[in-house]
């Protein structure tokens, strides 16, 4: 499932095998927003404050015009063969693929750099805030070396 997911076209892959690839991807993107926005809808109704809800509310509007507009191009890819070809190839191509690696490596390192400013800030002002900082980017790099080890496994 996470392979049919995330993982890129392989080359020499159909238009149609293309077509059911992106299917899936988009039917799992579309339970995933709406989930975000029940969650996010729920979480605006438990607040008292004014301001939070306002805030809630305006996120998951966002949210769902997000999820509406890749809803609407993807449903425009599955009819236009043309596009979906495209977007076949350059999906697969190889030297995309390496640009992202490459940029998705150079973010990761930059989220590093920030995490260890945030990580000597918490340790110097503790407070509060600083411990949900600290628990996020704690969080953040257990999920990152999650992923890796399935995907490792995995792929």
């Amino acid at each position: 499932m996470i392979n049919k997911l995330f993982a890129p076209p392989k080359p020499g892959i159909t238009d149609d095998e293309y077509c059911k690839k992106v299917k899936y991807q988009v039917n799992f993107w579309t339970m995933t927003i709406i989930v975000a926005v029940a969650i996010t809808m729920l979480l605006a109704s438990l607040q008292k404050s004014q301001n939070s809800r306002s805030f809630l509310h305006g996120f998951s509007s966002g949210v769902l015009g997000g999820g509406i507009g890749t809803i609407i191009t993807s449903r425009i890819l599955f009819h236009n063969r043309k596009y979906l070809h495209k977007s076949k190839i350059k999906a697969t191509d190889e030297r995309l693929q390496e640009i992202n690696h490459r940029a998705n490596t150079i973010t990761f390192i930059m989220l590093l750099i920030v995490s260890y400013i945030a990580i000597c800030w918490a340790t110097f002002y503790w407070d509060r805030k600083a411990a949900y900082l600290y628990l996020l980017i704690v969080l953040i790099y257990l999920f990152n070396s999650g992923v890796r080890y399935l995907l490792n496994k995995i792929l």
